[in-house]
């Protein structure tokens, strides 16, 4: 498909009939100012569709948010707006007003919504003051054309009213600098390199990159990220500038965490987190987002080496549209592994701290006292403003990630019994242990036993062709533990009920509870695991199972009495 930008000419863009009327309304609130102005009125208003929205439509994809560039504060126009608005509302009672009048009260409170303020934050880079309402199904954002100054000793920027050419000249990239103009239904290219940009598939930044850059370091994400989603190439120029120590100590320190945490999350969770990490990988950037010295100043930093097998190990393990095979093995790891959205961005987020692993920072004096898994916890706390659940999956991959290894190990060895033996009933010693693992790792098993085998290709440290036979045969022998899990129906062991409640325990023994109804608890459960022919609600099975820990906690008492 030929897209607008694609085409001879300059290209139009098709309204949709939202779209179509929200212009007709913005325009005649422009009108409305001109007419309340009067002869003091100095420029009349002119009102621009900016930025992203202008770029989706050319690209042909959808988008619901407008930024609406005016020669006014958002403020002004937003104030103008809400009286405009109320006199439509007569206009509406005697059956008056444009088309996109919608005819019941109710219709016309919703078609016009609420406006609402969003402060400017100079100090972390967020430069702009915004109105901002969901109007004929579409979210809009009135913001002033504006220019930024910045003082020789002062990071934070001074606002000016600005042209619409200073305006699309202050914008991060190119391709984001581009005008739908509402008078006369045309794209406006200020920059004078947006649209071919578009066409070459490139991201470049209006002005020098450099001072881009310093001027709000958040745009070196926003980059990479629309790098990502659109496969598009960086400017080489800008490259050199992303990769300069002062631009990154300026994202350090200008950008808070949560926005760097924002523009990651966009990341992971975008058509392409592969080439994101990559981007941030080859630009020297994982420090600067992923480390931040967690433990404090001079924190030891991890090593990147064979990060870069881990990613790509990751990319290949889940599905991308068009280019597996649905029956290769890999892909059927990765959709037994990761089965949601919401996993596949733990699963990136879980191979963004994997260079944690380093056995040096373990080895470091600064840490020994710590876990990786803290490390690494605290990192992407203090990196990527990470969150509990996020924290709480990081610290369970790291913390299991040798016992989940060591477990692998035992079912390529036969350690566990083979799934034809679920058939028969009898006592499985073996599926025991691969039980009570599973339920020692929880329900974000399925993500830990991922992250295990990223660890296991990162370890390979290459990423030439020879290493690509080794990373498949990880990959097989993690077929063979997930399938040997499956079949002997242990998926969800995490959840299973025990056969006998504790409080049973408690009375049949007449104990007060203690650390030893855990355990006698814990082989109640292996007891179980081992007979999973026998049913909880049969009062037999039940009795089984507590003659067997009763006898065991005696046959315990017994020995220690006689030693």
């Amino acid at each position: 498909m030929e897209e607008a930008y694609e085409k001879p000419g300059r290209p139009q863009i098709s309204l949709t009939s939202s779209e179509a009327n929200l212009r007709e309304f913005l325009l005649d609130v422009g009108e409305y100012i001109n007419r309340s102005t009067g002869p003091h009125l100095q420029n009349t208003v002119e009102l621009r569709f900016a930025g992203g929205w202008v770029r989706d439509k050319l690209l042909g994809v959808v988008s619901h948010d407008i930024d609406v560039a005016i020669n006014r504060t958002g403020e002004e126009f937003g104030d103008a707006m809400k009286e405009y608005v109320e006199e439509l509302r007569g206009l509406r009672k005697n059956g008056k007003g444009p088309d996109y009048l919608p005819e019941s009260e109710d219709d016309f409170d919703a078609l016009f919504g609420e406006l609402h303020k969003i402060k400017a934050n100079p100090e972390k880079s967020k430069h702009l003051e915004t109105i901002t309402t969901h109007m004929m199904g579409l979210s809009i954002d009135l913001v002033n054309l504006r220019k930024e100054t910045y003082a020789e000793d002062s990071r934070t920027p001074q606002m000016q009213a600005a042209t619409p050419e200073e305006d699309a000249l202050r914008r991060d990239a190119t391709i984001n600098a581009l005008f739908y103009n509402l008078h006369s239904s045309s794209i406006e290219d200020f920059t004078g390199r947006g649209l071919s940009d578009m066409r070459n598939k490139i991201l470049r930044t209006p002005l020098n990159p450099y001072t881009t850059f310093m001027d709000d370091p958040l745009r070196i994400l926003r980059l990479i990220r629309f790098a990502s989603r659109l496969n598009y190439t960086i400017d080489p120029v800008a490259e050199v500038s992303m990769e300069s120590k002062e631009i990154q100590e300026a994202l350090r320190r200008k950008i808070s965490r949560e926005r760097v945490g924002e523009e990651i999350k966009k990341m992971l969770t975008g058509p392409n987190p592969h080439l994101s990490l990559s981007l941030i990988n080859r630009l020297g950037l994982y420090h600067t987002i992923f480390t931040t010295d967690p433990l404090g100043e001079s924190s030891p930093k991890p090593s990147l080496d064979g990060w870069n097998v881990a990613y790509d190990s990751l990319h290949d393990l889940l599905p991308q549209a068009g280019t597996v095979n649905e029956a290769e093995a890999p892909l059927r790891l990765g959709s037994t592994l990761v089965r949601t959205a919401k996993e596949q961005y733990m699963a990136w987020i879980l191979v963004s701290v994997a260079p944690w692993l380093d056995s040096s920072i373990q080895a470091s004096p600064m840490t020994s006292d710590k876990s990786q898994g803290c490390i690494a916890k605290v990192a992407a706390r203090k990196g990527i403003d990470a969150s509990n659940e996020i924290c709480t999956i990081i610290t369970q991959a790291f913390e299991n990630n040798t016992h989940i290894i060591c477990m692998k190990r035992k079912v390529l060895e036969d350690d566990v019994p083979p799934a034809a033996a679920m058939d028969l009933d009898e006592e499985l010693v073996g599926r025991d242990i691969l039980g009570m693992a599973i339920r020692k790792w929880g329900s974000t098993w399925r993500l830990q036993v991922l992250f295990s085998l990223l660890a296991e290709t990162a370890a390979l440290r290459s990423d030439e062709s020879a290493s690509k036979n080794e990373r498949g045969a990880i990959f097989q022998d993690y077929v063979k533990f997930t399938q040997r899990i499956d079949d002997l129906g242990l998926s969800e062991a995490y959840a299973l009920a025990p056969i006998l409640k504790g409080n049973v325990l408690v009375n049949e023994l007449g104990w007060k509870p203690g650390p030893w109804l855990k355990q006698a608890l814990d082989m109640v459960m292996a007891w179980q695991l081992r007979h999973p022919h026998k049913d909880h609600k049969d009062s037999v099975h039940c009795r089984e199972a507590l003659d067997m820990v009763l006898s065991q906690i005696h046959k315990f008492r017994y020995e220690k009495q006689k030693s």
